[in-house]
């Protein structure tokens, strides 16, 4: 097969193409914006697979009916692939423009397409017709054409004003504006060179073939477009210009970072290293895992966020699915749930350590301002490599507490050792004052009955006052009572407590017959 040198570029573009609609199919960062793209990316593919067989065909077989056919395909492509790409800078340039409220507005960039495809191919109002130009073709301008011009002119100021909107420097998210720079490197070429052909038609000036020099500036614009939509970690253009703020801010960070990676094998305690990586990283950091969380600030933040602080409030469930570095801003598609738990709790990145164990797995949380810092491939290898030299300090922590630990537990079972043999004793000594107790009482009941045995009140006879009638039955009874009460005192020499035993009553009604019988001062007693 031979192959004209005005054929290569297409040639070469189109297998340029097919790598990256095939790595686009196997990617596996999926969205809305992903499945725009890939539209784009077919749509350009099939404007190659047009403008390669076109040439081929009038190369081989000269200028005839069906090489302008090539020419209305070529257009009639074209029409709806300017609006498609209008639409992926407006998504680009606003931040929360995926939202499903904002596809109605979106839909009024496609009204043109039909009139200008109605126009293309059912009238000659728009292009008359095609003739040969060099070795391509070129078009033969309809009465309507400027409507084509217009609205590719138009379409194509407007990606541009969006990109250079999206791409300011006040944006908030940096992966944004980042991925909004290199779609602004990749198209700006193919705009001017569009915006170029149709000017120069006009004014007369040189003209050089679209089908020769447009599939290099597109297949260009394609790689640099490809690799801003399916990677999440972008490289910065301004690092790269020695005198950019962004290269002078990248350098210290690095050089801070070297600087705590040295420094970690100095710190004794897991907030000594939260702390110094929280100023590292310029931002909060939570570790999670322990009895409570531990909590760092960086430098600058007031001290009340610590208390109001949602990092520490992060579900450890949804932690426990955790086993590689997660960051918020690469999963808004892929893990929407776990994104908007991240998002509610302020987490920018996620960090698990010794996330299979089930007793000794730990979490690291990092502020949303995480990804202010680190957004580069760079950027994420020095972190990488400071979370790796963490890891394997926190691990060394782990061993040497494992051993306190080991240690403690063995202390701990001697002292429950030592806290049996006790209460066994104790058990012992409350059996034996048990048993003491018994005897006492036992004693007592004895002493008691032989001194009721020994204890008598033999009246002698009925009194006189009886016969007399002088006395009631209730006289009698209470100094009956009376003399009962004064002989107990008088042969418990004076003992109430054991009178009262004596007696077989309670000490209190002891006292309350001594008063009621006015014995307390009975010099007898």
């Amino acid at each position: 097969m031979t192959f004209y040198i005005h054929e290569l570029p297409s040639f070469f573009a189109l297998v340029f193409k097919l790598v990256l609609l095939f790595y686009a199919r196997k990617s596996k960062v999926r969205s809305s914006l992903t499945r725009l793209y890939l539209t784009l990316l077919v749509l350009m593919s099939v404007l190659n697979v047009i403008e390669f067989v076109g040439i081929w065909q009038l190369t081989r077989h000269g200028f005839g009916a069906s090489i302008g056919g090539f020419g209305f395909a070529h257009f009639a492509t074209m029409i709806p692939t300017v609006a498609v790409l209008l639409h992926i800078s407006l998504r680009l340039s606003i931040d929360g423009s995926g939202h499903p409220h904002w596809r109605r507005y979106f839909l009024y960039l496609y009204l043109p397409v039909l009139p200008l495809e109605y126009l293309l191919l059912l009238t000659n109002d728009l292009v008359a017709g095609f003739a040969p130009f060099m070795y391509s073709i070129r078009r033969d301008p309809g009465t309507l054409y400027y409507l084509f011009e217009t609205y590719v002119t138009v379409y194509l100021l407007a990606s541009l004003a969006n990109l250079i909107y999206g791409a300011r420097a006040s944006r908030q998210l940096v992966i944004s504006r980042t991925r909004n720079r290199l779609w602004l490197l990749g198209l700006s070429p193919l705009a001017l060179m569009l915006l170029y052909l149709m000017v120069a038609n006009y004014l007369g000036l040189p003209v050089f073939t679209s089908t020769f020099h447009l599939p290099i500036a597109i297949t260009l614009f394609l790689i640099a477009t490809t690799y801003a939509i399916y990677q999440y970690r972008l490289f910065d253009i301004e690092f790269y210009i020695p005198w950019s703020k962004v290269r002078k801010r990248k350098t210290a960070f690095y050089q801070r970072i070297q600087a705590t990676i040295a420094e970690i094998a100095e710190l004794k305690s897991v907030s000594e290293i939260l702390d110094l990586l929280a100023n590292s990283l310029r931002c909060q950091v939570a570790f999670i895992g322990g009895p409570r969380p531990v909590i760092a600030l960086a430098n600058g933040q007031n001290s009340w966020e610590k208390e109001n602080l949602l990092l520490a409030e992060f579900p450890q469930d949804a932690l426990k699915k955790i086993d590689s570095i997660v960051v918020a801003n690469e999963i808004a598609d892929r893990l929407p749930v776990l994104h908007g738990l991240m998002k509610h709790h302020k987490v920018g990145a996620i960090v698990p350590f010794n996330s299979h164990s089930s007793t000794s797995a730990h979490w690291m949380l990092l502020g949303e301002h995480f990804s202010d810092q680190v957004y580069t491939p760079l950027d994420f290898k020095m972190v990488e490599t400071l979370f790796d030299r963490i890891g394997e300090r926190f691990l060394d922590n782990l061993l040497l507490l494992r051993s306190q630990l080991g240690e403690a537990n063995d202390e701990l079972r001697d002292y429950q050792r030592r806290l049996g043999l006790a209460w066994d004793e104790l058990e012992s000594l409350r059996k034996t004052l048990s048993d003491t107790e018994q005897d006492n009482r036992a004693l007592r009941d004895e002493k008691a009955s032989l001194m009721r045995q020994s204890f008598r009140v033999v009246p002698g006879g009925l009194p006189n006052a009886i016969e007399s009638g002088q006395k009631t039955l209730e006289q009698y009874l209470a100094e009956s009572e009376r003399e009962i009460v004064r002989a107990a005192l008088r042969d418990c020499g004076g003992n109430k407590v054991q009178a009262a035993r004596l007696l077989g009553v309670q000490l209190r009604t002891l006292h309350y017959l001594i008063q009621r019988h006015n014995l307390e001062s009975d010099e007898k007693i």
